[in-house]
């Protein structure tokens, strides 16, 4: 506990950065009628509710990880824990996924990642006080 972040503020930053160029890439590459269905592909609404599903059991075990240590801010440490879940179930998840439009999975993928680090700032907020 205390121990500063270092380093890893830089690279955390840069992937928001790269997957905004590659939307960005793809807005300039599309024409403007093709940009709602990049957008919202065939599996919206299965892709934000199975990757948040996903995670929920992902953020449990990384919660129960954490609660064996002494957390500063545990809100911060439970997202955190969300966003390692989220994104370790987003990446199982997009082995079985058809869509490949970096709008698609700029949107659906990061919200159902956000949504599971809400679940865990409020889960560590109560699991990882001291």
């Amino acid at each position: 506990p205390g121990r500063p972040v270092g380093g890893w503020a830089p690279a955390l930053a840069a992937v928001p950065l790269i997957l905004a160029a590659a939307a960005a890439a793809e807005l300039r590459a599309l024409p403007a009628p093709a940009w709602g269905p990049a957008l919202s592909g065939g599996s919206s609404g299965q892709c934000l509710a199975l990757v948040t599903l996903m995670g929920l059991p992902l953020l449990a075990g990384a919660l129960w990880a954490l609660s064996a240590g002494a957390s500063e801010r545990p809100a911060l440490s439970g997202a955190l824990a969300g966003l390692v879940a989220g994104g370790a179930a987003a990446g199982v998840y997009s082995l079985h996924c058809t869509e490949d439009s970096p709008l698609f999975y700029g949107v659906w993928y990061v919200l159902a990642i956000l949504a599971v680090a809400a679940v865990g700032a409020l889960a560590g907020a109560r699991v990882l006080r001291w």
